[in-house]
């Protein structure tokens, strides 16, 4: 378990604290829609010089032995700080199983 969340931790880029959860700009999209060869990134924030910025969702090509962690809130002392998503290894007996 301790290995599980070190690698949880280490495996994605965190924003500066704010006070507040910031709003999604946009509404989140769940796309239902399965393309054999894509994968959908929900919108989520981007840290740019220690601000951020709101990035739309998009299909990015997949990657073979990955799937995508979408970004999250984490509450961090007196407020919240923005976890970027990130590609996950999978083993690929699993990632067949997941997208065949």
């Amino acid at each position: 378990m301790l290995l599980v969340s070190t690698f949880f931790c280490f495996g994605q880029k965190e924003g500066p604290i704010v006070l507040n959860k910031l709003d999604n700009p946009e509404p989140i999209k769940k796309i239902t829609i399965q393309k054999r060869s894509q994968t959908w990134i929900e919108g989520q924030w981007n840290v740019d010089n220690n601000n951020y910025k709101w990035v739309t969702g998009h299909w990015v090509p997949k990657r073979v032995g990955y799937h995508f962690i979408n970004g999250l809130w984490i509450e961090k002392g007196n407020g919240w700080v923005w976890r970027d998503g990130y590609w996950e290894t999978v083993p690929i007996k699993k990632w067949k199983l997941m997208y065949s």
